[in-house]
């Protein structure tokens, strides 16, 4: 063979090799798809609670490694970390979005280049409206932002529900450095207040109380006595002693029977020269109750009071029982008092408060309403607190 003719046939090999290296392009981002995230809810101000992942993958249809996602709220505000984020070698990228700023619908984008998007759909439920179940005897950890629902007048509020499946007494305890406490107390589908507590002036800004419920879906309101306040607290709702001591603050709610003693540490009643325990009960205008006090060791005398000390009803039972039927034309935080009618008399006795304000109920749930009758009023001590008199325009009884 000539040698012009074998470099003709190595030139043409070649080309014929360099030709064929230029026709594949190459591998590019070609679309980016939602893995995981899509469709979630939380409160306002609250965080997701899962992570939004998206996966690129190349012109070769499989995982691209190393692509760009810049990630961004395209309907609403939430805050979102990180913004962009490289995919890693299965193609995917995720992101957390940390606080939903505005209530409703908000969609997220992951964004590569000039490729459609990925959206995510999430929803910012109402804060006012929306009441997250948590369980009893577990500490919660929170903190009021201007997130939260504006309960009223500015003050904000973050509402805890709680199921109760067998009657029960619970100690209801609010702690906070921040700000000065307040504390509602309410049922499902009941539109009003039943328990609550306010702390303007303790340095230890803690407000607390104990309650007596029936089973059924009870909702704790965390609150501030000062509009505009936000900061950390910590709310603990416990099982706790039915019994009623030393003149503790003891709420008690429709429906329930209390087994209970009369002991030389309770309240001293000068009326009857004996001992009495002393329970408070919200009313609402409208409401007719039947209390009864019953025991086999002493006398039973029963009274109901008003928040100003006046005496509405009394009865004693000379049979073993004292009952008092009530039929309230206001709303207010009324006084229960059971002692003995003779002095000294002290034991065993039952209390029961009737009929159960489960009749009163509708089906809707709590975590669709919060209280018509938001209960605002001045601090349980008697000192004057930044809010007006708004739940019964009166101060708590002691």
């Amino acid at each position: 063979m000539h040698l012009s003719r074998w470099r003709a046939i190595v030139l043409l090999g070649a080309l014929c090799s360099c030709g064929s290296a230029d026709s594949t392009p190459p591998v590019r981002p070609q679309s980016v798809v939602v893995l995981s995230g899509d469709n979630q809810s939380a409160v306002r101000g609250s965080d997701l609670p899962n992570a939004l992942r998206v996966q690129v993958l190349g012109s070769d249809s499989k995982p691209f490694a190393g692509a760009t996602v810049t990630w961004s709220a395209t309907h609403g505000q939430a805050t979102i970390s990180p913004t962009q984020t490289i995919t890693d070698a299965n193609g995917t990228a995720e992101t957390m979005v940390s606080t939903l700023a505005s209530l409703g619908s908000l969609t997220i984008t992951a964004t590569v280049g000039d490729l459609t998007p990925a959206s995510f759909h999430v929803t910012a439920l109402d804060p006012c409206s929306y009441t997250p179940i948590e369980n009893v005897n577990a500490p919660i950890a929170g903190t009021l932002s201007a997130f939260d629902c504006d309960f009223f007048n500015g003050r904000f509020a973050k509402f805890y529900g709680f199921q109760i499946s067998s009657p029960q007494a619970l100690s209801v305890d609010l702690k906070s450095q921040a700000f000065d406490t307040a504390l509602w107390f309410y049922t499902s589908g009941y539109p009003y207040t039943l328990a609550y507590m306010l702390d303007s002036t303790d340095a230890s800004s803690n407000a607390s109380f104990k309650v007596l419920v029936t089973p059924a879906e009870w909702v704790v309101g965390v609150s501030a006595t000062k509009a505009g306040t936000t900061g950390a607290f910590t709310l603990n709702v416990s099982s706790t002693a039915e019994s009623e001591d030393n003149c503790e603050r003891y709420w008690i709610t429709e429906g329930v029977t209390t087994n209970q003693e009369l002991s030389a540490t309770d309240c001293a009643d000068g009326t009857s020269g004996s001992t009495k325990d002393v329970f408070l009960m919200a009313i609402h205008v409208g409401r007719s109750v039947t209390l009864t006090e019953s025991s086999t060791v002493f006398t039973p005398l029963l009274r109901l009071v008003d928040s100003s000390g006046t005496v509405l009803a009394q009865a004693s039972g000379t049979a073993g029982s004292a009952t008092i039927q009530y039929s309230s034309t206001s709303s207010g935080v009324y006084v229960i008092e059971a002692a003995s009618a003779t002095p000294g008399g002290a034991g065993s006795y039952a209390l029961t408060v009737s009929p159960s304000l489960a009749a009163s109920i509708s089906s809707s749930r709590s975590n669709d309403r919060i209280p018509q009758d938001r209960p605002i009023s001045r601090n349980a001590r008697g000192h004057s607190s930044a809010l007006p008199n708004h739940m019964f325009g009166m101060p708590l009884p002691y």
